[in-house]
């Protein structure tokens, strides 16, 4: 079993692919990161869409901790499908914990059918899932996490 956060990108200037987070964006993303510590001592992963506020998002967490530089998922996309998702995480085949930046409805979806967990992903925020594996029902629900913190 492993950790998977699943984490909306922070407030950003809109919707378009290179659209950049507002400096309330990027203050949720620093805010965050703060509350990573136990995963990025564990040697957490982080895997981002190829847009630009979840780029910007993940910067700011592997910035704070001083984490390999994140992998670009192109399956993380809004308009994703939550099974092209799930087998292109399951193919990175990591074994320590992993953050997952991406967007609104594909991470409500992946979030639904990887746990069973209606969660409405509000900007910078998201969950903490106890991964046995990328199948359907394949994880639980650990914590919600925002910039406040984790919430059990």
């Amino acid at each position: 079993m492993t950790d998977v956060i699943l984490l909306r990108h922070g407030l950003a200037e809109g919707i378009a692919p290179e659209a950049a987070l507002l400096p309330e964006g990027e203050a949720q993303a620093r805010a965050v990161a703060e509350h990573l510590a136990p995963w990025a001592e564990a040697g957490l992963a982080v895997v981002c869409s190829p847009l630009r506020r979840a780029r910007e998002t993940a910067g700011h967490l592997v910035a704070r901790w001083g984490l390999a530089e994140p992998v670009t998922l192109p399956a993380l996309v809004p308009e994703g499908g939550e099974g092209e998702a799930r087998h292109a995480l399951s193919a990175l085949a990591l074994a320590g914990p992993l953050v997952v930046v991406s967007h609104r409805p594909l991470l409500p979806r992946l979030a639904q059918r990887l746990a069973g967990v209606l969660a409405p992903f509000p900007t910078a925020g998201g969950l903490v899932l106890e991964l046995d594996d990328w199948a359907p029902q394949g994880a639980s629900l650990t914590y919600w996490l925002d910039s406040t913190g984790l919430q059990s």
